[in-house]
């Protein structure tokens, strides 16, 4: 098998998806330990559009959610999962194709206990002011993150931010909240959709290397091509695009260049890691 980049390895479940020259195949997981052992991230398959559940221990976060018209199809995956709450909400910005689904969670009795964003309840964004009559009349706590919070989210589990600051980024999608999940030696980096202007922010402003990770997200949808500096000093061993692969040309050349494993959410991904080694396996959504 070829050398992957420098960090954790990510082995795939054997599929004939994935092309062999980028991936390490194993036919089953990896892993000896109790499943509520391992960290668990789920690229809900709604084809395009970010709903990510994080899962450890019997505690879930929902990170973003895609548009409202995804709740039918992402309820069925919860009940299929057997999910029935979550403890947290994570919205990285507050564009209808991510807060949209979150809202109709709410509606739908599904209150999670904090929402975390990179917003207070003073902000008026179109999208943002109803949510947060839904937040207040669900009794939601609600915390605002800014670029170097670190947010214990999980035993063991932290989220670390970066964020182009409202005031200077040049768009709602520049200043989208960025996170690390960092689990023991783990890491995956969430990146909301930033555009090129903001990857050029952060990478002038932290060194690139600190968005070194092991799995990431690719920005705005893999809708536009990644700074270099920015996806250099990530270094991903995999790269999950949330959209089909037919809409993303330009970042699946750019990754193929470049020897980088990538996925769409045609399908839903799993993830899941001890905190030494990711193991990774697609699933149907529920029909």
């Amino acid at each position: 098998l070829p050398s992957l980049a420098e960090g954790l390895p990510v082995y795939f479940q054997r599929d004939d998806y994935y092309k062999p020259e980028l991936v390490q195949w194993v036919d089953e997981s990896p892993f000896d330990c109790p499943e509520e052992d391992l960290l668990q991230i789920d690229f809900v398959g709604i084809r395009q559009g970010d709903c990510i559940i994080i899962s450890y221990k019997g505690k879930r976060m929902l990170v973003d959610g895609g548009e409202n018209f995804r709740f039918m199809a992402v309820e069925k995956y919860m009940i299929q999962q057997g999910i029935t709450r979550f403890d947290y909400f994570f919205l990285t910005h507050a564009h209808d194709d991510h807060i949209g689904l979150p809202a109709r969670l709410l509606n739908h009795g599904y209150i999670p206990d904090v929402q975390y964003s990179p917003y207070d309840d003073t902000e008026k964004y179109s999208s943002w002011t109803p949510y947060v009559k839904q937040l207040k009349s669900a009794g939601v706590e609600m915390v605002k993150v800014s670029g170097g919070d670190t947010v214990a989210i999980m035993d063991g589990v932290t989220l670390q931010f970066w964020q182009w600051p409202q005031a200077e980024a040049d768009t709602m999608n520049d200043h989208s909240a960025v996170a690390m999940v960092c689990f023991g030696d783990a890491r995956m980096l969430l990146t909301g959709d930033i555009c090129g202007n903001a990857q050029r922010w952060l990478t002038e402003n932290y060194p690139p290397e600190v968005f070194k990770c092991d799995i990431m997200k690719s920005p705005h949808h893999g809708n536009t091509v990644m700074g270099q500096e920015f996806l250099t000093g990530a270094d991903p061993n995999m790269m999950v695009i949330t959209n089909p692969r037919s809409a993303t040309k330009g970042v699946n050349n750019q990754l193929d260049k470049l020897g980088i494993a990538h996925v769409d959410i045609t399908y839903t991904l799993h993830c899941q890691t001890d905190g030494k080694v990711w193991y990774v396996w697609r699933e149907e959504m529920p029909k």
